[in-house]
């Protein structure tokens, strides 16, 4: 099993070994803040955009962001705000980074136009009968995992999401998102612009998570979703110089069916997604309820 787990890493360190290589010697801390209520907004996502690295703020928004010059150009991001865009040299003049918010609709189903309710279905590569693998994502990314529409199906309302894993040594939260697809088949824009964190509870066993996104009536459309997993790393102040290991829980992988594409990762900044072949997918998905108007 060492040897599964050890493979599967290497393909998502190394995609960050020649930022690690770097010598970044320079930090600043800030804080992230709702522009509205002056509250600290967690989980933000402060990124390097010459470095095409980042961080997370803390859970009260306290960050703590390496760079090499003061001209570096710097990308704050929140879900369900908007992106603000700075500067080194600014942020050293004010250190509080207020980020507005957005209100962005989704396209919901009229529940009260349903007249009938087929039994959930598992959608994806989520299964309770599943042989699995116990492999590692590396938390440093987001992952992408493309999740069909399912077969034989009028209408897939998403009722939950659904992930094996096992806890690690240091379990961090997960930020779980689903996204469109672009016409070229990469990952697209948000759904839900709402933080939904998961923490891995600390138990020494295989566990399944099921996490209930009904209240968002999401309705699958035809050409499927991405469901985003995201290992937010939230220790302040982060040494990029060192190697930085593996923190996260242990993903359920199994070995990737035929007909499925590749998962996507990128980095802090969101941006460049890049995709990852391998033979081997997380096992995750999502519980959906075929729906007839």
């Amino acid at each position: 099993m060492s040897k599964i787990i050890s493979t599967f890493t290497i393909l998502f360190l190394l995609f960050f070994s020649s930022i690690n290589a770097q010598s970044v010697r320079n930090k600043i801390q800030g804080w992230t803040l709702d522009k509205s209520t002056l509250l600290p907004l967690p989980y933000s996502v402060i990124a390097d955009i010459d470095l095409n690295f980042g961080y997370y703020s803390d859970s009260i928004g306290l960050f703590t962001l390496y760079y090499n010059t003061e001209k570096d150009s710097i990308k704050i991001s929140n879900l369900g705000y908007k992106n603000v865009y700075t500067s080194i040299s600014d942020l050293k003049k004010n250190p509080k980074i207020f980020l507005e918010s957005v209100h962005n609709h989704i396209n919901e189903i009229d529940v009260t136009s349903i007249i009938k309710r087929a039994a959930p279905i598992e959608v994806g590569y989520f299964s309770s009968g599943s042989t699995l693998i116990m492999g590692t994502i590396y938390p440093l990314n987001i992952h992408a995992i493309y999740i069909p529409f399912p077969d034989g199906v009028q209408n897939a309302l998403i009722k939950s999401v659904n992930i094996n894993y096992l806890p690690g040594k240091m379990n961090k939260p997960l930020r779980i998102r689903i996204l469109t697809i672009n016409p070229d088949g990469t990952p697209g824009e948000d759904l839900i612009n709402q933080s939904i964190i998961f923490t891995v509870p600390q138990k020494k066993q295989r566990k399944v998570a099921i996490v209930d996104i009904s209240k968002f009536n999401i309705q699958m459309p035809r050409l499927g979703l991405f469901l985003v997993l995201e290992w937010i790393i939230d220790t302040t102040p982060v040494e990029l110089r060192k190697e930085p290991g593996i923190v996260g829980p242990y993903l359920g992988i199994i070995n990737k069916p035929e007909y499925s594409p590749s998962p996507w990762i990128n980095g802090y900044n969101s941006t460049k997604w890049k995709e990852i072949v391998s033979d081997k997918i997380p096992a995750v998905g999502f519980t959906v309820v075929n729906v007839f108007n």
